[in-house]
C-alpha cells in the first residue's frame, strides 16, 4: 500500500521547495526592478544555509 505521508519523500519535497524559494523571490524582485533587493535575498539565504551546515 502506498503511504502518502512517507517521511523520506516529504523530506525530499521539502528540500526541493526550500532550494527553489530564493529563485522565486529573486525572480519576483528582479521583475519588480530591484536587482539590489534580489542580491540581498540571495546573500541572506546563502548565509542561512552556511550557518546550518556549520551547526
Amino acid at each position: 500500500m502506498h503511504n502518502i505521508l512517507n517521511i523520506q519523500r516529504n523530506n525530499t519535497l521539502f528540500g526541493l521547495l526550500l532550494a527553489a524559494a530564493p529563485a522565486v523571490f529573486c525572480a519576483m524582485l528582479v521583475g519588480a526592478g530591484s536587482v539590489v533587493a534580489a542580491a540581498a535575498v540571495t546573500v541572506a539565504y546563502l548565509s542561512v544555509l552556511v550557518g546550518e551546515r556549520i551547526d
